[in-house]
């Protein structure tokens, strides 16, 4: 397994924090985060390890928010959202997610608003996160994948090593191609193709589960090509 590495390190977290909550004025939303989905539910102990995973995420957040450079509302305005649904999510592709994904996403970008809208004025995307030009918020752009082996990579790490952490994966909403994987397509676009032409889902990679924090959050933004500063196919994993 290789590790990508990506652009430079930016700011520090409290500037990193600054421009999370700008963005929420920006896009009239309360809340910033991501939506973790567990897809692993068929091995022993399963239920432990989802408990446990969810320990590390919320903990190593609460480290950080705890420090006194973050700046005031960062801390209330964070939300992880774990999701688990063995009858829903148990084996979903990712184009499975992505649909369940934008299903929530429009619905929590209208309840997560601010404030309403005045009268005659539109976020760009009726409602859903959007501004003028289509963008979303990070928070309803992308979410998370937690698979069997994401899983274990985050519980099962050496506690002696800084640097184990584990991956999760990092899934972008838009993007409705899993060519080859059995959960997307359906178009027949990739037959009679040679292997070496048939289109790969470009909308995911594998991410240090360290990076589940305000830095790449920031980082990752809401321009589309942004996406392609940190990509690296799978199974390279991104560490930042």
């Amino acid at each position: 397994m290789s590790t990508s590495l990506p652009p430079t390190k930016p700011v520090p977290l409290s500037s990193s924090l600054t421009n999370i909550l700008a963005d929420l004025e920006h896009f009239n939303q309360t809340k910033w985060g991501w939506v973790m989905y567990r897809c692993a539910y068929g091995t022993a102990g399963s239920d432990e390890a989802w408990a446990r995973f969810r320990h590390i995420v919320e903990a190593r957040s609460a480290r950080r928010m705890a420090r006194p450079d973050v700046p005031p509302g960062a801390a209330d305005a964070l939300e992880w959202n774990f999701v688990s649904d063995r009858d829903a999510l148990e084996g979903a592709s990712r184009d499975q997610l992505r649909r369940r994904f934008r299903t929530w996403a429009d619905e929590a970008a209208v309840r997560e608003r601010r404030r309403a809208q005045p009268t005659g004025q539109e976020d760009g995307g009726g409602g859903k996160g959007d501004v003028a030009g289509g963008l979303k918020s990070q928070r309803y752009a992308y979410f998370v994948q937690v698979d069997e082996e994401a899983l274990r990579s985050v519980v099962d790490t050496d506690p002696g090593d800084r640097r184990d952490v584990g991956w999760v994966n990092l899934v972008r909403a838009d993007e409705e191609q899993d060519f080859g994987r059995g959960g997307g397509g359906g178009d027949g676009e990739g037959d009679g193709m040679a292997a070496s032409e048939v289109a790969v889902d470009e909308g995911w990679m594998m991410i240090a589960s360290d990076m589940l924090g305000p830095d790449f959050y920031d980082a990752i933004g809401q321009m589309p090509e942004y996406w392609y500063s940190f990509y690296a196919p799978p199974p390279a994993v991104v560490a930042w």
